[in-house]
C-alpha cells in the first residue's frame, strides 16, 4: 500500500480541488472526463460501519462502537478547524513533525485567504483497530462557499485511508492515502 506522508495527506483532503492551471491541464482525461455532479451540503448523520462483525462483514475482527464514535468525532474536530481556518488547533489534530507542521502551515494559510470552504464528511468506515491504532475509509467533500482574488478550488468528493493514532486520548491522522477524488461542479 502507497502510503503519503501525512501533510500530503491532510493537504489532500484540503486541496484536492486547487491547483495552478498547469497542474489542471496535466490531468489526466479520466479525471476530466469523469462524471460530475452538484454537492450540497449534507445534514443527515454520519454514515458509520464497523461496529461489529455482524453489522459489517467487511469489518476486521469486532471493534468497539465506542472506538467509532470517538474517531468519527475527532475527524469532524479537524474539519471543524480547517473550516474555521483556525490552523493551530487543525494542526494539532495531526499527529505530524513540526517540520511537515511547518509545510502545512504554509501551503494551507494561502487558502485559508482566498478561500471560504465548506466541509463534509459523507461516511466513515474502521477497518481495523487495536488500543492506540486504527485504520479508517472516509469520504469527504470539500465545496467552496467562496472564492476571492487569485484562489482557485475545484469542489471535490475524496477517498481516503487514513491512519488513526490515539495521542493523549485523542484520535490524530498519522497519515493518509487517497484513493479517489472526484471534481464536480
Amino acid at each position: 500500500m502507497n502510503k503519503t506522508w501525512v501533510a500530503a495527506a491532510a493537504l489532500g483532503l484540503l486541496l484536492t480541488g486547487c491547483g495552478s492551471d498547469e497542474e489542471r491541464a496535466s490531468k489526466t482525461a479520466k479525471e476530466e472526463n469523469a462524471p460530475k455532479e452538484e454537492v450540497k451540503k449534507q445534514e443527515a448523520p454520519v454514515k458509520t460501519a464497523g461496529e461489529t462483525k455482524e453489522e459489517n462483514p467487511e469489518a476486521v475482527g469486532n471493534v468497539d462502537s465506542k472506538v467509532v464514535a470517538a474517531i468519527e468525532k475527532d475527524l469532524l474536530e479537524n474539519m471543524k478547524y480547517a473550516e474555521e481556518e483556525n490552523i493551530e488547533k487543525y494542526l494539532d489534530t495531526l499527529l505530524i513533525s513540526e517540520q511537515e507542521k511547518e509545510l502545512t502551515t504554509q501551503q494551507m494559510e494561502p487558502l485559508f485567504q482566498s478561500t471560504d470552504l465548506d466541509y463534509n464528511l459523507e461516511s466513515i468506515k474502521v477497518l481495523e483497530a487495536a488500543d492506540d491504532m486504527a485504520k479508517v475509509e472516509a469520504v469527504q467533500t470539500t465545496v467552496a462557499k467562496k472564492v476571492e482574488g487569485n484562489g482557485q478550488f475545484k469542489n471535490n468528493r475524496v477517498s481516503a485511508i487514513h491512519t488513526m493514532k490515539l495521542d493523549n486520548g485523542m484520535w490524530k491522522t498519522a497519515a493518509t492515502e487517497i484513493k479517489n477524488v472526484e471534481y464536480m461542479e
